[in-house]
C-alpha cells in the first residue's frame, strides 16, 4: 500500500511539477545545465516530499489541484514543496 501511495504522489505531484518547470525554463531560454540542476534537486528532494505527503494527504490533494489548475506557478509550488530547490529554479 505504501508503494502505491508513493507512486500516486510521484504521478500527481512530482512528475507534473518537473514537467511544468522544464517547460517554463525552456521558454525562458535557460541552459540545459540549469534545467538539469533543477531536475536533480527535485529528484533529490523526492523522499522528503513523499514523507510530507504521507503525513498530510490533504496537502497532496490541495497542492496537486493548485498546480494542475494553474493557481500557482511551478516556482511557487517548488518553493513550498522543496524550498532547497527554489534557487535552482530562479528564472
Amino acid at each position: 500500500m505504501h508503494d502505491f501511495f508513493i507512486a500516486l504522489i510521484s504521478f500527481f505531484i512530482v512528475d507534473p511539477l518537473d514537467q511544468a518547470l522544464r517547460e517554463q525554463l525552456s521558454r525562458a531560454a535557460i541552459s540545459e545545465q540549469r534545467m538539469a540542476q533543477v531536475t536533480s534537486c527535485l529528484q533529490a528532494e523526492t523522499p522528503a516530499i513523499l514523507d510530507k505527503a504521507a503525513g498530510d494527504p490533504v496537502w497532496v490533494i490541495v497542492t496537486a489541484a493548485k498546480v494542475w489548475t494553474g493557481m500557482v506557478t511551478p516556482q511557487t509550488a517548488l518553493n513550498e514543496i522543496a524550498p532547497s530547490c527554489s534557487t535552482a529554479a530562479v528564472i
